[in-house]
């Protein structure tokens, strides 16, 4: 597995096609690609770990990247971990709500980190607004470990 910090394509493409010139990058953990052998499987679950506090990376990026994904079917399964500061977007702002909430119904799991909510104090909320809160340390060590499609914002 390789740990490399780069404008990835999406990112670029996303920067051209929403007009935000912001630069933004991915600390993205891969595979490398070269050594995989034609007969591996390769896992459709992207997982994206949340953790910034910028709407508009969430709205622009993330949720704009997951639902062309479901829409388009890129991958079968999107679980988006709401992890650090992105928990206070999540609990309180509306248009977020909705996105997340909007995802859902497209079939993403939502999963927002309960030690974050617990330290925000907003566990309740996240909760009441139906998303699932649960301790995500031990599965974000697994998901390193084993490799697997892991986007950090």
């Amino acid at each position: 597995m390789k740990l490399f910090l780069r404008y990835s394509v999406f990112s670029v493409l996303l920067m051209y096609f929403t007009g935000n010139t912001k630069a933004v990058d991915l600390l993205c953990f891969t595979n490398n690609f070269n050594s995989v052998q034609a007969t591996e499987p390769v896992s459709d679950t992207l997982y994206i770990l949340w953790s910034g506090s910028d709407k508009e990376v969430a709205i622009n990026m993330i949720f704009m990247y997951a639902n062309a994904s479901l829409s388009e079917k890129w991958w079968d399964v999107i679980v988006i971990y709401i992890w650090g500061p992105s928990v206070m977007l999540a609990a309180n702002d509306k248009e977020v709500i909705a996105y997340l909430n909007e995802l859902k119904q497209k079939g993403a799991k939502i999963i927002a980190c309960m030690s974050c909510c617990d330290k925000y104090n907003i566990t309740e909320k996240l909760i009441l607004n139906n998303f699932e809160v649960r301790y995500v340390g031990k599965e974000f060590t697994s998901l390193i470990k084993n490799q697997k499609n892991l986007l950090l914002f």
